[in-house]
């Protein structure tokens, strides 16, 4: 069978991978584009990003989260609904990467429970404590085994989750508690990722 996957340039993946991960999550948060600290760690994630960018796309979901897939167990299938319509200045194509990052959310980050508010936050200070009470354990073991092979760029994945977590921030402006959890959820994803890049190098 064959598979069409467009080629683009390097500055052209750039371009669609930037618009998606970094200049949403700024234009959401453009309040703080005035703090330099925040000017540093967009640098510093987009630099990360581009480091394995991808030159060749694929036909991508856009926001495959777990209330977007739909389970057909008569028929043993699943259905996929409410596809995002643009990756960038792209259709249907975009980073792979994304589509996995967005099922990280969910299943890793716990996007879902947080949310429907199936979590505790405690906020001391600049120190965010939470814990949910739920968990997608069995599910996310799952995911792990099935896509094992794609979950090699792991670092590159979760800095994506981290740029979801912390665009969603301006979304929930009517629940304090909500934004806590996702700002603690965005730094501590992206301060494992520059852990793991000193100790073993990005994308490695």
């Amino acid at each position: 069978m064959h598979v069409h996957r467009p080629q683009c340039d390097r500055r052209t993946a750039q371009a669609a991978v930037r618009s998606m991960c970094v200049d949403k999550t700024i234009q959401r948060l453009d309040k703080l584009w005035l703090n330099d600290d925040f000017k540093n760690f967009f640098a510093q994630v987009e630099r990360l990003l581009f480091e394995n960018v991808e030159e060749y796309f694929s036909v991508i979901h856009g926001d495959l989260c777990l209330p977007n897939i739909l389970v057909e167990e008569e028929h043993k299938f699943l259905r996929l609904v409410d596809p995002r319509e643009k990756f960038g200045d792209f259709d249907i194509y975009g980073d792979w990467r994304y589509d996995l990052a967005k099922m990280l959310h969910s299943l890793e980050g716990n996007y879902d429970f947080i949310i429907a508010d199936k979590f505790k936050v405690n906020v001391q200070g600049a120190a965010i404590d939470y814990e949910f009470a739920l968990d997608f354990a069995p599910i996310r073991e799952k995911f792990f085994e099935v896509f094992a092979g794609q979950l090699k760029d792991l670092p590159a994945l979760r800095l994506i989750e981290a740029t979801l977590f912390l665009s969603m921030i301006p979304l929930y402006a009517d629940s304090l508690s909500h934004q806590q959890v996702m700002l603690a959820r965005g730094v501590e994803l992206f301060e494992a990722v520059m852990e793991q890049r000193e100790v073993r190098g990005f994308g490695h």
